[in-house]
Order: structure tokens, then sequence, then C-alpha cells
């Protein structure tokens, strides 16, 4: 009987070893994995293979029965959406299981395997693992199930394609057609998608660069790394409107975009030419402006006259400027509003070569001889400029005047036309055209051997290098037998070039070097009308550590360097310190002869300059509006280009300008306080704004201000006094005590202010 039970004991415990041996499952202390490199390209199609031996807890390799050890199997990347697993093969009879690790982004990452029938949560085995690989898991690799974890690094590929593929911008960011809209504000700006590819596949994890072609162009970031579109993004903005070029740049691939920043709009005004003299009845009037942006930008006037149908049927044609009549004599065929004119011919606005808006109003418009007033004005900022001048009906012409923009011209060079004036005893100025010139006037040269000249007067220099000098050009009035003389420098070679630093030099800010071309003599020469082309070269010698320093030509080089030899050009740096700059222009002279029509003379001059930059001032934030203008007499106010009316308008007693001190506070972002004395009237004035306190008392001419700590005081020469209830006080103390600047304009007589203004 112990027989009997001993052998059903044996044979129960092999029948219970038959499943164990004919249907074991791979076990992770006995499956070993390799891989047969470490390395790959990140171009998606590389692949480093993992190869897994698949054993039975027991060791043996040669028999899993019916259960197949891929669907065991985990392959897990320490990185999401950028690497891939290809399916398991399994090889039968040797016991393995092959897997292809592939990746499209450059970068170090970790691939484990596991098997799911060891870990103890096989459900979210792949979020596990991967939680494990990066450093955030709760669970060994024990518990998953890990047989082996591999360390590989992606490598960027060929890359093949750095392109362009912003949306949603005007343009097509080429040279030709640059991307348009913004406006260089500091504000606006323009975002710029590159995308980075190694054949068709998105390069991911690469690094890609920007950099400008100027300073003055504002990036928001210098580097970026690719997404998993293989896409970078970057902004620029600027303050100085113009054209500018972003570079990205990734390896062997360089991708340029053109864009264009637009002026802010026009803040101010000044007048160039015109005004405060006396023009002839019946004869053109023309006057000349410049306009500048809220930054101190030269706005270029042909951004505004747009004289196209459309524009002038909407009253569009010049922006937020304006120009009125404001005194005319009774009958005076003179538009009170002339920028609304449609009448093109009678009001013509221009822009000439420097940039600058001219406007010519057409002699049957003055029509009538007496005092005239016009006004030119910005709308949107309440900046504005009266301009006086007087007609007068010519009487008889007893001078005539010529004059050159050139006083000396090289070999083979024109001149411009001349400028020639008729006057009448009392000083009445008629300014003849072209037309006007070749028909009613003759010149003539004091020396034909130096040169020719025009039927307008334009003169072209000799060829001849034996027959230089000055030689003298006689205008003669065909009409009133009158005369006039003008000395021009012929054949005088261009020698040197002197440069002469016009603006302060501040990092991050373009400032304006003055380019001259000179004679032997060291004189000023113009190059002349002959001049086919000018090339300039700028060549930054000295710079300070690790900066950018930018150098560009004015657009109008051409035209500037033929009529006075002189231009502007810009330069740049984004770091402090001393640069120094040589500029190189050369020039090349149509001097045709007779046996070569087509001759030229070539010119090269030079200079060299040494700028500092210095720091870019701190610019505190200032509560309250950046502008605010107000005009004498008159109880309308321009707050930030918004019209405002006042209790009391500003006014003029004993040669000083009052404004009232509560609004020009609150508008200046300060709450207004008062004490009054024993008889209800008011004593004390305080003025309390985040960074100052100010104080004044009625009659006393010190006002006290409190900031940052420390006390100063601010002397009056007139003391606050309360008119119909408001306390008023000379603006430029209030000024000074607010901290704020002022500006003002004068009447059209000359006679007292017509305006001030309180800038922050």
């Amino acid at each position: 009987m112990k027989r009997k039970i001993s052998i059903l004991l044996v044979l129960a415990m092999v029948l219970s070893m038959i499943p164990m041996m004919a249907f074991a499952e791979p076990s992770m202390y006995t499956t070993v994995a390799s891989i047969d490199k470490t390395s790959i390209t990140a171009d998606g199609s590389d692949a480093a293979k993992i190869t897994a031996f698949a054993f039975e807890a027991n060791g043996n390799e040669d028999n899993f029965g019916v259960a197949n050890p891929v669907s065991n199997f985990v392959v897990v990347s320490s990185r999401i959406g950028v690497d891939t697993v290809s399916s398991a093969v399994y090889t039968a009879g040797e016991n393995k299981v092959e897997f292809n690790v592939r990746s499209t982004a450059a970068g170090n990452f970790k691939v484990a395997v596991a098997l799911s029938n060891q870990a103890a949560t096989p459900a979210t085995l792949v979020n596990d693992v991967r939680n494990y690989l990066n450093g955030s898991g709760t669970l060994s690799a024990a518990q998953l199930g890990i047989v082996q974890v591999f360390d590989l690094t992606a490598t960027a590929g060929t890359l093949d394609a750095l392109t362009d593929v912003s949306t949603g911008l005007t343009g097509a960011g080429t040279q030709a057609s640059p991307y348009t809209g913004k406006k260089a504000n500091g504000i606006e700006y323009y975002e710029l998608t590159f995308r980075l590819r190694s054949g068709n596949v998105p390069v991911v994890g690469q690094e890609v660069s920007f950099s400008t072609n100027r300073t003055a162009a504002r990036l928001n970031k210098t580097t970026a790394t690719t997404d998993a579109a293989g896409r970078v993004t970057v902004r620029v903005s600027s303050l100085i409107p113009g054209g500018y070029t972003v570079r990205a740049s990734a390896g062997n691939q360089n991708k340029t975009v053109h864009v264009n920043f637009g002026a802010t709009g026009v803040y101010t005004l000044d007048l160039v030419s015109g005004g405060n003299e006396v023009t002839a009845k019946d004869h053109e009037y023309k006057l000349e402006f410049a306009l500048r942006d809220a930054n101190g930008n030269k706005v270029n006037a042909s951004l505004l006259t747009d004289t196209t149908a459309a524009a002038v049927a909407a009253n569009a044609t010049l922006g937020n400027f304006r120009v009125e009549t404001v005194t005319k004599p009774s009958g005076s065929n003179l538009a009170n509003r002339i920028y609304e004119s449609a009448n093109l011919s009678d009001y013509k606005f221009t822009t000439n070569a420097s940039g600058n808006l001219e406007l010519t109003i057409a002699g049957s418009r003055l029509n009538k001889e007496g005092d005239y007033v016009v006004k030119a004005y910005v709308d949107t900022t309440g900046r504005f400029i009266d301009i006086p001048f007087t007609v007068k009906k010519q009487g008889d012409v007893v001078k005539v005047t010529i004059s050159y923009r050139e006083s000396a011209v090289p070999l083979g060079a024109t001149t411009s036309t001349p400028i020639v004036k008729r006057f009448d005893a009392a000083g009445v100025s008629v300014t003849l055209s072209d037309a006007d010139k070749t028909n009613e006037m003759q010149f003539v040269l004091s020396d034909v051997r130096k040169g020719s000249l025009a039927t307008t007067g334009a003169f072209t220099a000799t060829t001849n290098d034996k027959h230089t000098g000055k030689v003298t050009v006689t205008a003669i009035d065909k009409e009133n037998t009158l005369t006039a003389t003008a000395v021009i420098e012929a054949g005088v070679e261009p020698s040197g070039l002197k440069l002469e630093v016009k603006d302060s030099a501040i990092v991050d800010k373009d400032i304006t070097l003055v380019a001259q071309v000179l004679d032997a003599n060291g004189n000023p020469i113009a190059l002349g009308q002959q001049l086919a082309s000018v090339t300039p070269e700028f060549f930054v010698i000295k710079k300070p550590n690790g900066s950018i320093v930018e150098t560009r030509e004015k657009s109008t080089l051409l035209t500037d360097m033929r009529r006075t030899g002189k231009s502007d050009i810009t330069i740049a740096s984004n770091k402090e310190g001393h640069a120094e700059i040589q500029v190189v222009i050369t020039a090349v002279v149509n001097t045709p002869t007779a046996l070569d029509p087509a001759a030229t003379t070539t010119y090269v001059v030079s200079d060299k300059i040494e700028v500092h930059f210095g720091a870019t001032p701190v610019v505190k934030e200032v509560p309250g509006a950046k502008s605010v203008v107000l005009t004498i007499d008159n109880a309308a106010s321009v707050v930030d280009g918004k019209v405002q009316t006042l209790d009391v308008a500003p006014f003029i007693q004993n040669g000083r300008t009052f404004v009232p001190v509560r609004f020009i506070a609150e508008a200046l972002g300060a709450e207004v306080s008062f004490t009054q004395n024993a008889q209800g009237l008011t004593d004390t004035v305080t003025l309390t704004r985040e960074d100052k306190v100010v104080t004044m008392t009625i009659g006393a001419t010190t006002l006290t201000v409190v900031a940052d700590g420390k006390t100063t005081t601010v002397t009056s020469d007139v003391a606050p006094q309360v008119v119909s209830g408001r306390t008023v006080l000379p603006f430029r103390a209030l000024a000074e005590a607010m901290g704020a600047e002022v500006d003002y304009g004068m009447k059209a007589d000359n006679s007292g202010v017509a305006w001030v203004s309180f800038n922050q």
C-alpha cells in the first residue's frame, strides 16, 4: 500500500510539471536583449535594431509550445511622438524577437525592453515604463518587468531645406515683395515661422538661430528649437521705419525674410521753407514741410501723398496732416480747407528728393493782395504751424538773382537748374519756372572753354582738364534788361571725403554721419547731374566686443551727391564702446568726348571716423498722458490725440502764460487735493502721483517737490493764483514740477504765444 501511495505522489508531481514545461512564457530573469548601435540619424529612416532572445523560466529556449513570446514584449522610448518602434518580428527556431527603433528628433533618449507578463501593471505598462525612464515613476524595474535599458543618441540628419512658412501676413517676404502692414512703434510685430526638413521629414529638436541686418530691428529671441513639425517662430518689431531682413540659420541651411515697418504716422512738423515773405500776386507759391513721427523718425511724405481719385474723394490724401487757411483777403480764391480740395492742379502736394512734403499753391488762387496765414497741423496731436505771407502785385522788376545748389562740379558734370528770382522795389519776388527761364532768360558763360549752358541755365563742365577753374554764369532777363551772376568752380576733381557725426551716439539707436565730398583744397564739391552711379562701402575696423555694428546709406544718395556732394549715412551699435568706421565712396561720372561718347571717369574718396556709443538712457514709464496741447484763449485741448474741454482757457498775463493746474495735473496722471484757510479760500494745492508729490501755496512762488525720498523746490516767477474758482500757474513752472517737457508755437505775427504743450 505504501508503495502505491509513493508511486501516485511521484506521478502527481510529474503531471503538475507538464504545463510549466510545455506552455512556459518568457521570464525577465532569463530573457536577454542587445542592440546593434546606440547612435542613429534623426531622419525617420535610420534604425537601431534591438534583438531579444526569449528563454523560459527554466532556461530552455527550444520549445515554447503554443505561446508566442512576441505578445509579451514591450519596447518603450523615453520621448513621446518623435521616436517609433516597429512591430516585433519573431524568428521561430531561433527564439529571438527583433525591433527597429527610429527617430525624427535629435537628442539623447532611453529605450527599455520589458515583458508584460512579468509586470505588476500590464494595463498601464507603456506609461509606467516611460515614467521610469524619465525618473518620475514610482515602480521599480522588477515591478515593470524591464529586461534591459539602452541609451541612444539621435543626431540631426542632412538638413535639406529651411523655408519660410509664415501665414496671415501681407506680402511674400521677399526683397521684391516684403511683408508689410506693421508700424514702427515697438509694439506691432511680424511673427515669422520657419520649417526645417531633412528630405521630406521634419527635423525635430534642432536649434535655429535668428539675426537681423539692422540693430534697430528687435527680435523676441535669438534661438529656438524646432517642434514636432520642424517649425520655429520668431517675432520682429522696430521703433524705426524702413526695410529689414530676418535671417534664420540651422546647420548649413539659411533663409532670409524681408519685412517693412511703416512710420507710426505724423506726430509733428517743421517748416523748411516759405512763410514770412512777400510773394507776387497771381504767381504760384511753394511751402516745404519736414514731418516726424512720435519717435522723432522722419516720415517720408511719399507715404502720405496718395493722389489717386479714390483717395482724393475720401479726403485721405494726406493721412493726419492738414493745411487750412486762417486769414486771407476778401475775395481771395484760396480754399479754406486746402487739404480737402480735389483740385490737384491748384494745390499740389508732392514729395521732394529729401522726402519732405511740398505744397505748391497755384497763382490763380493768390488773386488778391493782402496778408495771408495758412495753418499746417497734425489733427491727431494738435501740433501746428501758422505760416504768414503777404501777396502783392509785383511792380516793375528792379532786380534779378541767380543761384546754384552746386558751387563746384567735376569734369563733365552737370549742375541742377539754377534758382532765378525777380524782385520789385518793395521786395516782392517771383521764382521763375524752367519754362520761364527758357523763354524769358538768356544764360552766358564768361569762358566757354570751361563748359556749356542749357536754355534753363544748367551748367555742364568741360571734359578738358586744361580748362578748369572758376567760371561766371550771367543770367540776362530779356524782358526787364537786368542781369545777375553766379560763380561755379568747373572741372574740380573730387579728392577727399569728410565724415562728421550729426547726432549723439546711443546704443540701439540709429545715428547720422554726414559725408561730404571735397576737392583738393578741402572745399565741398557736388558731383553733378552727370553722376551715373555712386557706390558706398562700409568697413567696421573696430567695434565694441561682441557687438553688431550696422551701417547703411540714404535712399537719396545718388540725388544728394549730384546736387551737393553731401549725404547722410546711418550707423548703429547694440553695445557700448568705440567703433571705427571706414567709408569708401566710388563715383562714376559720365564724361563723354567726341571720340568716346560713352566715356566715364571713376573717382574713389574715403574717410575714417571713430564713434563712441553710450548707454541707452533709462526711460522710466511715467503715468498719465504723453502729450497735452493747449491753445491760448481757447477752452479746447488735445490730450494724446483726443479733444477735451477745459473749465478755464489758458491765457497770457503780463507776458506770462497761465494754465489751469487741475486739468494739467490730472492729464499727467496726478490726483489733486486742496486745503482752505480760515476764510474758506484755497490755501494749498497738492498734486499726488505715484512717483512724486507737488505742493504749492496760493500767493507763494516756491513749489515743493518730493520724489524718490528727496525734497526739492521749483521757483516760479509768478505765484499761483485763483481765477474764476480755478488755480492757475505759469506753464513752465508747472511742467518743471511735474517733470514734463514743454514746447510752444508763436502767433502768425510773432506777437505772442499761440499754443503750449506738455510732453512726457
